[in-house]
């Protein structure tokens, strides 16, 4: 297979699956909403620089590691879906005051450790990077062949995550009063807390 062949089939599968939503779409078009595109960069560096380590990592050989240890698995389910309530709890917690009594930046502010986090606990990111190496790797699992596959979902991530943020920032320029921020609130707490519990029906369900 040419490198031409490989890449459209690599992108007719990954596409899907990094565009779709889950944990970090359902962050970066919450931060964009609520923090608008630039003060959102910090997120999207924290979420993909922990992608391309996860890559890196489960491309030479963590991934075997990984889908051996049930229970290691398990654990990053459980902890990315409780951080996913939290994160959901903030958008519905009331807003920080300032001295002058005027309301500060809302308790949804995303942080580069917001990102870490939460990509650290994605398991929908490592069943993601499991899936590509398990696919498309070559069976000499070469190393030149585990960078580029890397490289190319670096940048589709990247894209795709500043679409996400890019959506929620038009969200915002739309809704600018007190009614509509507080849809938001509540609507991006709601869209977390769901995949908090599908997370946890999926674990359940395949125990």
């Amino acid at each position: 297979m040419s490198n031409i062949e490989l890449f459209i089939a690599w992108f007719t599968v990954m596409f899907p699956l990094v565009i779709s939503p889950g944990p970090a779409n359902v962050v970066f078009a919450a931060s964009g909403a609520s923090m608008g595109f630039r003060r959102s960069l910090p997120l999207i560096a924290g979420i993909d620089i922990v992608f391309v380590f996860y890559s890196l990592l489960i491309g030479f050989g963590f991934g075997a590691v990984i889908q051996s240890n049930n229970t290691l698995f398990n654990a990053v389910q459980i902890l990315g879906a409780i951080y996913l309530l939290y994160l959901s709890y903030r958008f519905i917690s009331p807003k920080v005051k300032q001295n002058n009594n005027s309301e500060s930046a809302s308790n949804a502010n995303f942080t580069f450790l917001n990102g870490v986090i939460i990509q650290l606990l994605n398991p929908k990111g490592l069943i993601m990077l499991i899936l590509m190496f398990s696919l498309f790797s070559s069976s000499e699992q070469s190393s030149s062949n585990i960078l580029t596959l890397s490289l190319w979902l670096c940048i589709l991530n990247v894209s795709s995550h500043m679409l996400w943020v890019a959506f929620g920032s038009h969200i915002l320029r739309r809704m600018n009063s007190g009614r509509s921020e507080k849809f938001q609130a509540i609507f991006f707490a709601t869209c977390l807390a769901l995949v908090s519990i599908w997370i946890i029906t999926e674990m359940v369900i395949n125990l």
